[in-house]
């Protein structure tokens, strides 16, 4: 079983192919039946196992079982070991340079960080973020495994610290000296080549974890520092919502620091405005006017973005101001108020634009009926439908009990999710893609297939044993993300369900 999870781990850590790995007796990656197509048996699944509250030891004592995370390929059985958290605890300490000094050797403070302490396994549910405390001392708890390590102040004067490929196996107690980092230091400036004050700079990894924020003084100046290793400079802008935000080519930060300049191109601002409304001609109150930039005027050469939310008035009236650019606009209703969102597309907003007034239509109605793979009725499952793209809300019913539905949705392209009931086990959560314009309203049907089998057991260690584990949640989700069914386990540890891979054939 240990063997199980560690492998599984291991394959999360470094990102391993499972069918280029032979599986033990365990079969915890498991492998291909032999009728099984070619791209079935490359299909990598991701498994979240999260345990039931109240589990204790041998001894009646709470016991912490973190939720953990496996990889698996399509039909193999998974058999999963939960193991009980592990700490690492110490202090966290620093050394915090004189602002806008270019070396670490000036004067400055040394002592205990007020911190975020983050140990991060992208794409899992493992992990945890802990604050630091006065003196810098810091408990985190986590499932054992391989974790990306960060230490991000609150005070910018100190470096953010990252630490890849920790082997987090046993309670550890460390103390960390995240020292003075290496400063990366320069102007942000305008077009013209002004200073710019009050602009929110910060480093972020290439993982994506973002430093502490330092804001720019008078001169445009910052000082920010960091460990050695690979970094992107990102400039927020100033605090009115419609600087664009920039973003630095990759660099590699070294002892000797790394001098570099951010240049806006112009920050004119152009307007647009107009008024949404009902179909019956009443403005909407509260509505959101949406502008994502999809190219801004003068900022060639240079990762540049912007989105702007623009609240409508109680008579449906906006007026936005935006830097001059092309952006892709989308008018948002509110959620209760029973409208569809509008999407108007890529505009041209290098001038003052008055898009008049624009009609939000209602939500139209769906319906139809649920059915298993031969057709028949499918009573009581739950059908799902999300919004393909703007703020992605959703709106769920539940069949009769002759397998029909009714239900109100956006007049937009959906992703439906129909859920069938309990005692369908041999059905698997099925995704469907529907443009509402596309129905044929006589004879609209959801259907359920059967999909592929996913089953396995999992065990908890309670610091002496491996015992069954009842009552446990398994999440299966795609390689991209997709949520692909759930199940709980039974008395055994063990579950079943299915699983729709056809969009991964």
């Amino acid at each position: 079983m240990k063997r199980a999870l560690l492998l599984s781990m291991f394959l999360i850590a470094c990102g391993g192919n499972e069918s280029e790995i032979s599986a033990d007796a365990n079969g915890a990656i498991g492998e291909p039946t032999e009728d099984g197509d070619a791209s079935m048996q490359a299909t990598t699944l991701r498994v979240d196992v999260l345990p039931p509250s109240g589990l204790v030891d041998r001894s009646g004592d709470p016991i912490d079982i973190p939720p953990h995370t496996f990889t698996t390929a399509a039909r193999s059985d998974l058999q999963a070991l939960l193991l009980p958290a592990v700490e690492l605890h110490g202090y966290a300490t620093g050394y915090a340079t004189t602002p806008y000094a270019p070396t670490a050797s000036l004067p400055g403070t040394d002592g205990g960080v007020l911190a975020s302490i983050m140990l991060r396994k992208p794409n899992t549910v493992m992990g945890t973020t802990v604050r630091t405390e006065d003196d810098g001392f810091y408990l985190a708890t986590a499932a054992p495994g391989m974790y990306e390590l960060a230490i991000v102040p609150d005070d910018p004067a100190y470096p953010l610290y990252t630490e890849a490929g920790l082997d987090l196996v046993e309670t550890v107690a460390r103390d960390i000296d995240i020292g003075a980092g290496h400063p990366v230091w320069g102007r942000v400036l305008s077009e013209g080549g002004a200073p710019l004050s009050d602009v929110e700079v910060k480093l972020r990894t290439v993982l994506g974890t973002s430093g502490p924020s330092t804001f720019t003084d008078a001169q445009g100046r910052y000082t920010l520092h960091a460990g050695a290793g690979t970094y992107h400079l990102v400039a927020e802008g100033r605090n009115n919502g419609r600087d664009p935000q920039l973003t630095s080519v990759e660099f590699e930060l070294g002892p000797s620091g790394m001098p570099l300049d951010m240049a806006y191109g112009s920050l004119d601002l152009v307007s647009v405005g107009g008024r949404l409304v009902r179909t019956t001609g009443s403005g909407v109150a509260n509505a959101t006017v949406r502008l994502v930039s999809e190219t801004l005027s003068g900022y060639t050469g240079i990762d540049a973005q912007v989105t702007v939310d623009v609240p409508a008035d109680s008579a449906g009236n906006f007026d936005a101001r935006v830097v001059s650019g092309t952006y892709r606009v989308e008018l948002l209703p509110p959620a209760e108020v029973g409208l569809s969102p509008v999407s108007l597309g890529s505009l041209d907003l290098t001038g003052p634009q008055d898009l008049g007034t624009v009609s939000l239509p209602g939500l139209v109605p769906l319906s139809g009926m649920a059915v298993d793979e031969i057709g028949a009725p499918l009573p009581f499952a739950t059908l799902r439908a999300t919004e393909t793209a703007f703020d992605q809300r959703y709106f769920s019913v539940q069949t009769d009990a002759e397998g029909r539905f009714d239900i109100d949705v956006p007049a937009v392209d959906l992703n439906l999710l129909l859920t069938p009931p309990a005692d369908r086990t041999d059905l698997a959560a099925t995704r469907q893609r529907q443009s509402i314009g596309n129905l044929d309203d006589d004879n609209f049907q959801v259907a359920a297939v059967s999909g592929e089998a996913m089953t396995g057991a999992v065990e908890w260690n309670d610091g002496e044993r491996d015992l069954p584990l009842a009552f446990a949640v398994v999440q299966i989700y795609a390689d991209d993300g997709s949520a692909l069914g759930q199940a709980l386990t039974n008395a055994d540890g063990e579950y079943s369900l299915q699983v729709d891979l056809s969009a991964y054939e």
